[in-house]
């Protein structure tokens, strides 16, 4: 799968990284020039466009409690299946120069595909996946891959 992003830190606005992170988080994004999120951060989150604006949304759910897929990805096949309509699913984009998976980096040219959905004014991004091509699963030695424009 893809467990991490890492994005250039000039495409996410301040306001919005404020919105989450500490100053002296916001201080280390901007020293490495890099912004990056895990799925297993304290609170892990994507950036998206909205229209033509950059949001940080919540990655997922890893809790039971939350109304909403306990998981962080979403299967291309499923979406086919209809299987996430009930979710009233958006497409959209995640920002992402980078994908981490089990360690691995692997570049990503022109972003990630993902997919949105709301509950009670809760917003939640999913990353979608498709099945692993064979340099993908050598490399990460993971049998599914995030769906984007990927170089290893």
């Amino acid at each position: 799968m893809c467990g991490g992003i890492v994005a250039s830190f000039g495409r996410i606005p301040k306001d919005e990284l404020a919105k989450i992170y500490s100053e002296q988080e916001i201080e280390q994004f901007e020293k490495n020039g890099e912004f990056e999120s895990s799925f297993r951060d304290k609170r892990p989150v994507l950036p998206i466009f909205e229209g033509e604006d950059v949001k940080l949304i919540d990655w997922g759910n890893r809790e039971d409690k939350a109304p909403f897929p306990v998981t962080g990805w979403a299967r291309q096949e499923s979406l086919l299946q209809h299987k996430w309509d009930n979710w009233k699913p958006k497409r959209v984009t995640i920002l992402a120069n980078e994908g981490v998976e089990k360690g691995k980096s692997f570049e990503v040219k022109g972003d990630l595909k993902g997919i949105l959905i709301e509950q009670d004014g809760d917003k939640r991004v999913y990353m979608i996946t498709e099945a692993a091509d064979n340099k993908y699963k050598k490399y990460t030695k993971h049998d599914r891959m995030p769906v984007g424009n990927l170089s290893l």
